[in-house]
This record gives structure tokens, sequence and C-alpha cells, in this order.
């Protein structure tokens, strides 16, 4: 048996740099830096998976609440293989939420990171970055400790429904939800706290209103598409006044 020696710098040549700014009671922010180019489109695949693979042994070596990206370094013009080192950073944080990240771009990057990035979540600063993500992490900790066990999920039914189908519709409701909105941290929480749930009569018109009170999931009515059968609004600690205002099924 011929073993062969590899590693990873064959594959790219991208280098990694960690930082970390912890305060107690406050938790932590793990900067990873990168330099080099990232080739583009397609052949920066390797580079990608370079980066990810640095991001994800920071994380197991120092768990952190957020992380910021620091690319300001780094020479990158396109490619999407990016999106999933940003997909490493998040994952791993709280069950119910991705971790939190920003990006530091730099005369190099910023703009193919404009391209692929939300302009909130791109900073020309480390230290701007780092205190954002700190601010986010204290928001998120508060909104956590305030909605815990508070959270109410409404069901508007179309008012018209025999009571046999709304029985049916309102049990698969929650997992409807879910299964279309992906991602939605308080209705995970609601489900996992037992949250309590409400049950409001409506009509077409007052479905078609209740849409817009996202995150909210449409149950079409296959007979009439353009008659929804119901509105799930996706949890939240208080109720819209259009919801509170309907009569209970």
């Amino acid at each position: 048996m011929a073993l062969e020696d590899v590693t990873l710098d064959g594959a790219s040549t991208i280098a990694a740099r960690y930082r970390l700014d912890r305060v107690p009671r406050e938790g932590a922010v793990l900067v990873v830096g990168f330099a080099g180019t990232y080739r583009d489109g397609s052949a920066g695949a390797p580079d990608a998976l370079r980066m990810a693979a640095h991001v994800a042994a920071g994380l197991a070596t120092w768990p952190a609440d957020a992380v910021v990206l620091d690319l300001s370094e780094l020479a990158y013009r396109w490619g999407d293989g990016l999106i999933a080192v940003s997909e490493v950073a998040e994952r791993g944080g709280d069950a119910l939420l991705p971790r939190p990240i920003a990006m530091v771009t730099g005369p190099a990057s910023h703009g193919g990171l404009a391209s692929l990035c939300t302009p909130e979540s791109l900073f020309t600063d480390v230290a701007a970055a780092v205190a954002a993500m700190r601010a986010e992490v204290r928001d998120r900790a508060a909104e956590l400790e305030r909605t815990e066990r508070s959270l109410v999920l409404a069901i508007l039914v179309r008012d018209d429904l025999p009571r046999e189908a709304a029985i049916e519709l309102i049990a698969r409701a929650p997992t409807l939800y879910q299964e279309f909105v992906v991602g939605d941290w308080r209705t995970m929480t609601w489900r996992i706290e037992h949250g309590r749930a409400v049950v409001r009569r409506a009509s077409s018109a007052q479905l078609a209103a209740a849409v817009d009170l996202g995150p909210t999931h449409v149950v079409d009515d296959p007979d009439d598409r353009a008659r929804p059968r119901a509105v799930v609004l996706g949890a939240r600690v208080e109720l819209p006044p259009l919801v509170r205002d309907l009569p209970s099924w």
C-alpha cells in the first residue's frame, strides 16, 4: 500500500488568521481573517473548501456567539462557493438560530462581495464589524429571554369551511408552516416550549390582509386558488390587531 502525502496547501494557497474578542458574561466573537486570491467562479471551489475548513476548525477550538469573516486581505471577484463559507460560520450556534456573521471587505474584495451579500452584513472595518456582532448577540439574547414561553401562533381559517375540514387543517397548520417557512426560530421555539395557539375565523378578504403580517404561510384551496383556505402567522409575542379582533373558531 502506497500512501500519498497530501496537504490543504495543495488545493488552495489561501491563509487564515484567527483573533478572538472575548468579554466576560457576554460571550465571544471569533474573527477569521483570510489572505490570498480566491479564484473566479467554479475554479474557486477548492478555495471555498479550505476557507470553510478553517472556519470550522476555529469554531471547534474557540466556540463563539458570532463570527466576523475578515476578507480585507482577500482578492475576490466572483464565485458562489463563498456562500458555503458563511454557512459554516452560521451553523452550530443556538439550536434555533443561525450564528450572527459579518464580513469585512477590502479593496480587492468589496466589489465581488457587494454583489453576493446584503449591504448590512458588509463592513470596511474589523472593529465596527465586531461591535455590530456584539450588539446583535446582546439584542438576540434579550429577545430570547423576553419571548421564552410567551409566544402565540395564530391560525386563521376561512369562515365558510366545513367543520371537519377546518379541524383537520388546524391540526396540520403548525407543521405546514414550518415546512414552508424554514428557519423561523420563534415558531421553532413555540413548538419546543409548547406555546399557545389561537384559531380565528376569517373572510377571504381578511385572509388576504393577513398575508402581509409576515412571516406567514398561506394554505391554498386546491379548488379555488384565489381564495386561500387558511393563513398561519408565525409565532410572536403579540398578535396583530386584525387577528385579535377576529371571532374564535
